[in-house]
This record gives C-alpha cells, sequence and structure tokens, in this order.
C-alpha cells in the first residue's frame, strides 16, 4: 500500500535532519510518529536505513560521510 502522505513526511524529516534542523532524539520522535500511522512498506524501509544514522544514546546534529550523504539524498 502506497501512503504519499508518509513519504511526503518521511521526506521532511530527513531532509530537515540533513540541514542540522533536527537533533539525533526529534528526528527518532518523527520517525516514531510517521511509522504508527502508516503501513507503507517503503516508509518502513526507509526508516530502518534513517534509524542507523543516527545515535540513540546522546542528542546530535547529523554526522555522516560521504557514502551515507548520497544514500539518504537518494531517500528524499
Amino acid at each position: 500500500m502506497v501512503d504519499r502522505d508518509a513519504g511526503n513526511k518521511m521526506e521532511a524529516l530527513i531532509r530537515d535532519f540533513m540541514k542540522d534542523r533536527l537533533t539525533s532524539f526529534q528526528v527518532d520522535d518523527r520517525r516514531e510518529e510517521i511509522l504508527a500511522g502508516t503501513k507503507d512498506r517503503l516508509v518502513d524501509e526507509t526508516s530502518h536505513v534513517l534509524w542507523l544514522c543516527y545515535d540513540h544514546c546522546k542528542d546530535h546534529k547529523i554526522v555522516a560521510n560521504k557514502e551515507l550523504w548520497q544514500l539518504l539524498n537518494r531517500l528524499r
């Protein structure tokens, strides 16, 4: 099932994280909200990739090498 609204929200979340508008804890909260409201598998898989990109114990802005940055750009 395609959920365009959830996809748009996930895209905005990734974009905001990449532009240092959100810390890791804020990303985690928004990611969970998006997942709770959808059954879209692509949004779920994108969420799992994003989940690997931030620390869940220390609040920080994005830290990404070139390959991760390119991957996140493809996901959004």
